[in-house]
């Protein structure tokens, strides 16, 4: 097989994780936005934005993305995503982050489905003929070491989360944040010190999920088959001022997740990870609304690795699919590499970016921008370093050596009520650009 380079897939990723990066799990957004002056008329907002792009992969595409905000429930996001090639490739995400449940104070729940069909999607694990001396999705694996071919990828979660009676949670359910031109200037979670009993809010979540990619391999015409399902348990602890756009506090989560095999083709497997991040507000500038520094932190852990059942004197291990555990790559950790570039029993990730808010902003008062009820509070500028590794063991000496790094820059934009993302990565394989919406952390 003559490989493909991995970055021809990321045209459609990039395309369908606008409006909503699936898979980033971000742990708290019970907030309520207004704006100043208007603090009794929660913000209801709509974006809805049609797209068209060509690539050597996927041929033409076309499609559509939208977003709403404060229109079920006043702190609710949905999202939705379609889009089709003439080459029959055609994918639908819908999702719903932080809906209310019925005859409750402090539950809340989210809910995400897709379902897609593609004519190409490489996937880093063993079988490509020309890299048999090495694990692919390795530290030390060749880029070029993944296969590929045509099939689906579907995935379904939801997730049920608990606002834990303490801190500013015992009186409150949900915080309201006071905007002027896009930015912060009052409400929110109003932390003094990092103590879950007095400030900020604390949350116990479960998350239930399915994923199956299904791809006929292009070299060997075998059908591969990769699914899991099981639930993650996570508890998190929050004191960011504001969680879509965060100047100032912190955000940490631990969580486990676990798939008891209920599936056939899935094996049974466990994950231990802990995230931390933190915002340091610089204050205004000559040429800047608002600087942040923001930092972040990950470190994930297979305690199952190890672990195997034996099916015809064949070893299954206890290990999570290529896209789940211990992976980096994409849109929130290595921008500068492929989505699921490296996986590996372990994993460990360093970031910090400098985030400036410009006072210019020419798209502010387009006539023909506001006709289309598209309305951009400010632009944001960022750069960014990042570093991380994979490895077979956690063993940390072995994961502070031989780290990858990306760097790079962004643009970010907060359109009607949404932080729209474009960042471009480098690394010492490839340069990708990463579109979404969120920071990244």
């Amino acid at each position: 097989m003559t490989p493909t380079r991995p970055y021809k897939i990321n045209v459609i990723i990039i395309i369908i994780a606008v409006m909503g990066a699936v898979y980033a799990d971000k742990p708290f957004a019970q907030e309520v936005i207004v704006t100043e002056g208007k603090e009794d008329v929660p913000v209801k907002s709509v974006l809805i934005v049609p797209f068209a792009f060509h690539s050597d992969t996927l041929g033409l595409s076309v499609g559509a993305t939208a977003g709403a905000r404060g229109w079920l429930q006043p702190q609710a996001t949905l999202r939705g995503t379609v889009v089709g090639a003439d080459t029959g490739s055609k994918y639908l995400f819908l999702g719903a982050e932080d809906l209310q449940f019925p005859w409750t104070r402090r539950l809340f729940v989210d809910v995400n489905f897709s379902i897609g069909e593609f004519s190409q999607i490489d996937i880093y694990q063993d079988g490509n003929p020309d890299y048999t001396d090495e694990t692919a999705g390795s530290n030390d694996s060749d880029p070029d070491d993944f296969v590929e071919g045509e099939g689906n990828d579907n995935f379904m979660d939801i997730k049920f989360k608990y606002l834990l009676p303490i801190g500013y949670g015992r009186n409150n359910t949900k915080s309201t944040v006071v905007l002027r031109d896009g930015l912060r200037v009052a409400g929110g979670l109003d932390c003094k010190k990092w103590n879950p009993f007095t400030d900020g809010v604390s949350l116990f979540a479960v998350k239930f999920f399915y994923r199956n990619q299904d791809v006929e391999i292009e070299d060997t015409g075998e059908d591969v088959e990769i699914k899991t399902s099981g639930a993650e348990f996570s508890l998190a602890y929050n004191t960011t001022d504001f969680t879509v756009n965060p100047s100032r506090g912190s955000l940490q989560q631990i969580s486990l997740a676990r798939d008891w095999s209920q599936l056939d083709e899935s094996n049974p497997w466990t994950t231990i990870d802990f995230s931390w991040s933190k915002y340091l507000s610089l204050g205004t500038g000559k040429y800047a609304r608002e600087r942040v520094l923001a930092f972040s932190f990950w470190i994930i852990d297979t305690p199952t690795w190890d672990e195997y059942d034996t099916e015809d004197g064949e070893k299954i291990y206890h290990r999570p699919p290529s896209y789940a555990g211990a992976t980096i790559g994409g849109l929130d950790r290595m921008r500068g590499y492929t989505a699921g570039r490296f996986h590996s029993r372990s994993a460990v990730y360093y970031a910090a970016e400098y985030r400036h808010f410009l006072h210019w902003n020419p798209l502010r008062d387009m006539r023909f921008l506001h006709k289309l009820n598209v309305h951009v509070d400010w632009l944001q500028l960022a750069v960014f370093a990042e570093y991380g590794r994979v490895a077979d063991e956690f063993d940390m000496s072995e994961l502070h050596t031989d780290m990858k790094w990306s760097s790079g820059a962004g643009i970010r934009a907060f359109v009607n009520h949404l932080l729209v993302r474009i960042d471009s990565g480098v690394s010492e394989e490839d340069a990708k650009v990463q579109m979404t919406i969120g920071h990244p952390f």
